[in-house]
């Protein structure tokens, strides 16, 4: 028996180590598409943040805070000075496909690109034409990389921004993409290394494991062959699990002549107990998990979702504190909700958070639909909401803080005068 299992652990082991090589040869060029493909859809979503960037900036515009060339003159500093993935970059063009702004090559601000796609058109043409045709899109061609005068193959993905007629642009190197995919083969090659020494060293130990299971076994088949034999134990000797259980066995043999059948009637008992302990429990966590998401449904701060600056979600706090109808609320304007000194700070401090500045907690005052003011602690934070970019803000109503400190300050001043 115990050359079957042995048998069927050393079979069991080459089989799945043969699974695993088998999948990793046919399986790479399906996970190296998903690697590009998936560097394709990342590229795509980068463009999100500098264009949010430019429509705070024309909201800021449109709203008379700021004047239009010094609404531009900010974007265009903000966007340049994004990064991500590293050393990634964006870069502007207008609808003419010239250059507006380029982080690393400033020079080339305001000229024509010659330049030439994969497709084999001129690059900036094809910049205009995506953008004029199809509102964005990608494109192929060789650049130089960031630092460095290595020209190498690039992936853009272009995106118009329709109330200047600027075009966002965001790309990755192919170099870089090929090195993602042979780190990630490094790794799974590294992993399958791992299993196949694994499991030669689980051959090998279960080997030895087995040799003292034989002799325990051998002494158990002559048990129960020879009932006349009581007095029968296994004769193994070492520290380890093996030895611990040869010891105990011999233990409980010497007990189980005395008390057999009380033993096994209190295990009975014991193993009913612990599973009806069990199911209380279990009924119990569930009661438990219940409350607590019913209790998030209900938080009593008020928080909203916008994006571009027009509510998606609000929860029930802050449609009563509005006093109004969801309906009136949705694709609304978030600024529409407080006092008009306050919506520009509204506006900065989004645009701060987006551009990945810590922005600490600020004050807004509420109007409701009646005329009624709350004084509001407000959190930001840049989040993904059903696939997409968009800006969370959490609303603590501290009207009545502020009262009692005003009221605390003014006992405070007649107390000195008094």
């Amino acid at each position: 028996m115990l050359r079957k299992i042995f048998s069927k652990i050393l079979f069991s082991s080459i089989i799945c180590s043969l699974i695993f090589l088998i999948l990793l040869a046919f399986g790479w060029g399906s996970f190296s598409n998903w690697i590009e493909n998936d560097e394709y859809k990342e590229t795509r979503q980068f463009t999100a943040t500098p264009l949010e960037i430019l429509n705070q900036y024309s909201k800021l515009n449109q709203n008379g805070i700021i004047p239009f060339e010094e609404a531009q003159k900010r974007a265009k500093e903000a966007v340049l000075s994004l990064r991500y993935k590293e050393n990634n970059y964006y870069w502007l063009a207008d609808l003419q496909g010239h250059l507006i702004a380029h982080p690393f090559k400033p020079e080339l601000a305001g000229k024509t690109l010659t330049v030439k796609t994969l497709n084999g058109k001129l690059f900036s043409e094809e910049v205009a034409e995506i953008a004029k045709t199809k509102g964005e899109g990608f494109l192929r061609y060789r650049w130089t990389k960031p630092g460095s005068d290595k020209i190498a193959e690039k992936i853009s993905y272009v995106k118009i921004f329709p109330k200047w007629g600027w075009i966002v642009g965001a790309g990755v190197y192919l170099d870089d993409v090929e090195a993602t995919k042979r780190k990630a083969f490094g790794y799974i090659a590294g992993i399958a290394a791992l299993m196949i020494t694994f499991a030669a060293i689980f051959v090998k130990l279960t080997s030895s494991f087995l040799k003292p299971l034989k002799t325990a076994t051998n002494t158990l088949k002559k048990l129960a062959e020879n009932d006349n034999e009581p007095n029968k134990r296994i004769e193994i000797e070492g520290d380890d699990e093996i030895g611990e259980l040869a010891k105990w066995f011999n233990v409980f043999m010497d007990k189980t002549i005395e008390k057999h059948t009380s033993a096994l009637m209190e295990k009975q008992k014991t193993l009913q107990l612990t599973k009806d302990e069990l199911a209380e429990f279990n009924e119990k966590l569930g009661e438990s998990a219940e409350s607590y998401r019913l209790l998030i449904a209900q938080l009593p701060d008020m928080v909203a979702v916008h994006k571009d600056g027009r509510i998606l979600y609000c929860n029930q706090a802050f449609i009563e504190a509005s006093q109004r109808e969801i309906e009136e609320i949705l694709d609304s304007e978030i600024t529409g909700f407080f006092e008009e000194k306050g919506k520009e700070s509204l506006l900065q401090k989004t645009i701060a958070t987006l551009e990945g500045k810590d922005v600490p907690n600020y004050e807004l005052v509420m109007e409701s639909k009646s005329g009624q003011r709350r004084q509001l602690l407000v959190k930001g934070a840049a989040i993904d909401y059903d696939g997409a970019p968009a800006f969370l803000m959490l609303f603590k109503d501290v009207t009545e803080h502020k009262a009692l400190e005003s009221q605390l300050a003014q006992a405070q001043k007649l107390e000195s005068i008094g």
